[in-house]
């Protein structure tokens, strides 16, 4: 019972160096990555930046196309187009008649 206490032991501070290794790792890290951004601030800037102008262009683009689908149309009054007109074959010719207007 006395080993199985200290194997747990053993592996609770083993687990808890693993995870200090980790925090010191992941500072480390931070800090150099903070320093690789300040030295190229443009490009930092630009990644910033470059995603707020394309959300803001499709704002835009989107406001334009609800202002434009949310104007009334006119609708203009309308004509009566009157019926179909009666089918007369040309005189010598098949009973064959076309709704086609030569005008």
């Amino acid at each position: 019972d006395g080993e199985a206490g200290k194997m747990t032991l053993f592996d609770e501070s083993r687990r808890q160096r693993g995870l200090m290794v980790y925090i010191v790792q992941f500072r480390t890290l931070l800090y150099k990555q903070l320093l690789v951004s300040g030295r190229n601030w443009k490009g930092t800037v630009g990644q910033v930046v470059a995603p707020i102008i394309v959300v803001l262009m499709l704002l835009l683009y989107q406001f334009a196309a609800n202002t434009v689908l949310l104007t009334k149309t006119v609708t203009p009054s309308s004509e009566s187009l009157g019926g179909i007109p009666k089918c007369t074959p040309h005189p010598g010719s098949s009973s064959i008649c076309f709704l086609i207007s030569q005008k």
